[in-house]
Order: C-alpha cells, then sequence, then structure tokens
C-alpha cells in the first residue's frame, strides 16, 4: 500500500497555485471588490488567499476601531495547515483607526504567517518606492475619517496639498461608486505641486482605471488594492513587474 500510494503522489500531485508565494488578505464582511482586483494582479504561481472579518457595512470610526478584537481570529483562518508568506488586514481606514502596530500584531498572533502587514503600511511602502513626497489624496470616506488619514501621512512627513472625498458611510454604496467618477475626481484632486494621486479604499473600484488614469495626469498613481499587492508580492520574496497596474509594478 505504500508503494502504491507514493506512485499515486507522482502520478497526481503538482506544486499547487501558491508554489511561489501564498498571500492572505483579512477583508471585511462587507468587501465587495478585493476578491476580484487582489487574485487578477497576482502573477502565475502566486496564490491569494481570503479570510473575512465581521463589519457591519457601516464605515464610521467607531466601527472601525470596533474590529481590532476580531483581527487575530480572522487571520487564524487564513489557511491554518499550512500558513502564508505573507498576511494582510485589507481595510485602508481600518488600518488607520485600529493603528498599523496593533493590526500586524493581532495577524502575527495565531503564528499562520511569515510576514504580516497592512494597508496603510503598504501605500507607504509604495510613496516611497516612487520618490513621493507630496500627494493628492482621494478617499470615499466621511469627513473626519479623510481628515484623519490626511493628518497620518502629514506626521510621516508626507505633503498632501489637496484632498478630495466623497462623503460615503457605506460599503454597499462605496462599491457601486463608477469607476469613471473616481478617475474624474483623482483628475480634480490632482495638484500642480502633487507628484501622485493616491485613491484610498479597498471596496472602491480603482485598480481598473490606474493606467488610464497615469496616462491622463502624467504621474504616478496609487491605489489601496494595487499597493497591498505590490507591497505583498515584495514582502514574499516575489518582485515581478506587471502591466496595467501602473508605475507602481514597475518598480522591483
Amino acid at each position: 500500500m505504500k508503494a502504491d500510494h507514493a506512485f499515486a503522489a507522482k502520478e497526481i500531485f503538482d506544486q499547487g497555485r501558491s508554489h511561489r508565494a501564498g498571500l492572505g488578505f483579512v477583508i471585511l464582511a462587507t468587501d465587495r471588490t478585493s476578491e476580484a482586483d487582489l487574485p487578477a494582479m497576482a502573477p502565475e504561481g502566486v496564490g491569494v488567499h481570503f479570510s473575512r472579518i465581521g463589519m457591519s457595512g457601516d464605515i464610521t470610526a467607531e466601527n472601525l476601531k470596533s474590529m481590532e478584537s476580531s483581527i487575530a481570529g480572522a487571520a487564524s483562518l487564513v489557511l491554518p495547515d499550512e500558513g502564508v508568506d505573507a498576511l494582510c488586514f485589507h481595510c485602508t481606514s481600518g488600518s488607520l483607526l485600529v493603528g498599523e502596530q496593533k493590526v500586524m500584531d493581532a495577524l502575527a498572533s495565531p503564528g499562520n504567517a511569515v510576514s504580516c502587514t497592512t494597508v496603510l503600511t503598504a501605500v507607504t511602502e509604495a510613496l516611497k518606492a516612487l520618490r513621493v513626497t507630496r500627494f493628492s489624496l482621494v478617499t470615499p470616506y466621511l469627513q473626519d475619517i479623510t481628515v484623519a488619514l490626511k493628518g497620518h501621512f502629514e506626521e510621516l512627513g508626507f505633503t498632501v496639498p489637496r484632498t478630495r472625498g466623497m462623503g460615503l458611510s457605506r460599503d454597499t454604496e462605496i462599491a457601486r461608486v463608477k469607476p469613471g467618477h473616481i478617475a474624474d475626481l483623482a483628475a480634480s484632486a490632482d495638484h500642480t505641486d502633487s507628484q501622485a494621486v493616491f485613491i484610498s479604499c479597498t471596496g472602491l473600484r480603482s485598480v481598473e482605471v490606474i493606467e488610464a488614469l497615469e496616462q491622463r495626469l502624467g504621474k504616478p498613481v496609487i491605489a489601496s488594492s494595487q499597493a497591498a499587492m505590490w507591497w505583498m508580492l515584495r514582502l514574499a520574496g516575489v518582485r515581478d513587474c506587471r502591466e496595467g497596474y501602473g508605475a507602481l509594478f514597475d518598480r522591483h
């Protein structure tokens, strides 16, 4: 029986879809966008795996902060039998309101990830990689969250010459914002002093407008999910350039 099993294993198994790297993402229970955007950006041989965290769909500061106690539990459900090379809490505003270090500590606690990060961390790394110190900010959030996000980057030493917010508080609405409207709002946020435009929120369908928007503005465009995938790949040791996702993916 042992010999037969060895023969069968050799014949029927391969390395699987994650033979280069396995990436895990903890997304909101109400996220309608990330499960399409993230796998589309993953190179061949990189597996993308998800867990969801409880969330009402009301994107308010109070609700975002309340997720802190549930992050570790959601993280523990991402391939607990094998683990992943990198694990990300895939919510920009949630990372901000809970706090990057608290999020990463919670992600690391189950012990099923080699590296842990947040979208907010990924965006900061993306700005550094593009050598951007001044950027315009676009968000779908309520004003208090937009102001807090702007303040976060200013505390890190970045300059934000212009900000545009949509004033939305529901994930159902954020996921339905037309990509063309996102692009137009980003263009209106552009400023002569801005070296790039950052479109925040993993729920917005921003990834699909990056390439055309960069050509329109003549400068880099960073979107939350794009930055997260780029940084997660680098954490996992995968440094592929990917066409169609902006100047950031030209950076090894």
